[in-house]
């Protein structure tokens, strides 16, 4: 219960709350509520505590507490309005519309009713104005900074014996294949073009730029400092119907380090989802890639993959939301090296849910497993690799369209050829503006 003597003197504060409350002092009533947040723990007290943080201006803050209202009694329907009212003003109206479906045909109060024809007619005009909008122009500025353990994904160990030599011990890696450490900064932009051409169907274009600076690794022989710049675009058209949606794009993406360009590729990407309910949906995906290599095109390869993947919002407080995929992929040789060739399988799993502070929490782990087509000239083995990654983050909304996110994310390949053998960490801060 609250922190204070005992049942009758809660009862008593929860009282003054609804006097406040009902003569319009929210602010009052919250800061009555406020010394006690962390141990409300009925339904009665949370929605009385969502209700004054609402009408305070603190729209988070009182989604998380009439979260916590249904939570312990999913039948309360006052705080079922009043969430939707708290989803519209931090802007989440699918989430809004979900809650008011859930009250169509319940018994409610005429007052409580009238608000909800007012959400109703607010939710239809934003619909309309999302509508037009889907004829236009998004985009995005971002800028990041932070340190990387591995900039150019560098053996773990400078060392190492290779088989072909014969018994000759261990050789010195080239520099260029030593792992370098170093600050970086950088800078992304995109834009998004849209347009319905009938109803439910739109077409889409996209163009992305991103680039890295790091600071303290000049490669051997190059005249200035490693750097990396990626272009990458895609058209195509989407296509909704009910609770279907259908994704069909064309890709392109070429990759550049210190002006040298090491990755050519185009593709094609099509994706089928489906929402089951309001908490869950499922999808298919698959992918074909031609990837050149200009600077060595032995290494050449086209990669065909298909995936599955699950959503499931969890319910109840701070939006838990879990994220499940799953896929396999042929990656095979143009030339003739049956060794360049790989066959992959992995998964990902995600979670993500909202914090009392304001921020939004974010993990992921992915796996990966590759097995190659043939033996390795020098090492005289055919090659397995063990990719791990993980990442973790609090995004912080601190203005309308602009995030702060600082991360961390973790690398690790195992692999049985020693040369791409690594792990690597990097901890960064990124700073986002969207444009709608």
């Amino acid at each position: 219960m609250f922190a204070f003597a005992g049942l009758a003197q809660a009862q008593d504060v929860l009282e003054q709350a609804r006097t406040l409350l009902r003569a319009g002092k929210a602010k009052e009533a919250l800061e009555l509520l406020e010394p006690a947040a962390e141990k409300l723990d009925t339904a009665e007290s949370s929605y009385l505590f969502g209700i004054a943080a609402l009408d305070s201006g603190q729209a988070g803050l009182a989604v998380i507490a009439l979260e916590r209202a249904l939570a312990y009694d999913p039948n309360f329907t006052p705080a079922r309005a009043e969430l939707a009212r708290a989803y519209i003003a931090t802007g989440d109206t699918d989430q809004a519309r979900t809650e008011l479906s859930r009250l169509a045909g319940v018994a409610l109060p005429e007052d409580v009713r009238a608000k909800l024809r007012q959400m109703e007619l607010y939710l239809a005009e934003t619909a309309d104005k999302a509508h037009r909008a889907t004829r236009g122009l998004t985009g995005y500025l971002e800028a990041e900074a932070g340190y990387d353990t591995n900039v150019n994904a560098g053996a773990n160990s400078r060392f190492v014996t290779v088989p072909l030599f014969g018994p000759v011990g261990p050789v010195t890696l080239n520099p260029i294949f030593e792992k370098h450490a170093s600050w970086f900064a950088g800078l992304a932009g995109g834009l998004l073009a849209q347009t319905e051409v009938q109803p439910g169907v739109q077409l889409f274009a996209g163009l992305d730029l991103r680039g890295r600076y790091d600071f303290d690794y000049q490669p051997e022989g190059a005249d200035q400092n490693y750097n990396s710049n990626t272009v990458s675009g895609n058209v195509g058209v989407q296509w909704q119907r009910g609770n279907q949606t259908a994704t069909a794009a064309i890709t392109a993406l070429q990759n550049r380090i210190s002006d040298v360009t090491y990755d050519d590729q185009w593709g094609l990407y099509g994706q089928w989802q489906i929402q089951l309910d309001p908490s869950n949906d499922v999808g298919v995906f698959g992918q074909w890639l031609d990837l050149q290599h200009p600077i060595q095109h032995t290494l050449d390869t086209q990669l065909t993959l298909l995936g599955v993947a699950w959503r499931r919002a969890l319910g109840g407080p701070n939006s838990p939301l879990l994220t499940l995929s799953g896929y396999y992929g042929r990656d095979d040789e143009q030339g003739n090296d049956p060794a360049v060739g790989r066959e992959i399988v992995g998964g990902r799993i995600g979670y993500s849910r909202q914090l009392d502070i304001g921020a939004r929490l974010f993990t992921s782990l992915a796996y990966q497993e590759s097995r190659y087509g043939g033996e390795n000239l020098f090492f005289l083995t055919t090659r397995e690799d063990r990719r791990t990654d993980f990442a973790a983050g609090l995004t912080f909304l601190v203005a309308k369209d602009l995030t702060v996110t600082p991360q961390y994310l973790y690398t690790r390949n195992k692999s049985n050829i020693p040369v791409v053998d690594f792990e690597r960490h990097q901890l960064y801060v990124t700073v986002r503006r969207d444009f709608r």
